[in-house]
């Protein structure tokens, strides 16, 4: 096996972990932001909601 395919195939396992990582605290961040948000009904906030 080739060191070059040997090094790029570890690039993309890294890619693929730090992908899911920074996904998983996105949407941990946004499930933690719409958690806080929902117990309020009386003034929605929906310019947050169009954002995300």
């Amino acid at each position: 096996m080739p060191v070059k395919y040997l090094i790029s195939w570890n690039t993309v396992i890294h890619g693929y972990f730090k992908l899911g990582e920074v996904t998983r605290t996105y949407l941990n961040s946004s499930l933690a932001r719409a958690a806080l948000e929902i117990p309020v009904p009386s003034k929605p906030n929906y310019s947050s909601l169009s954002i995300v």
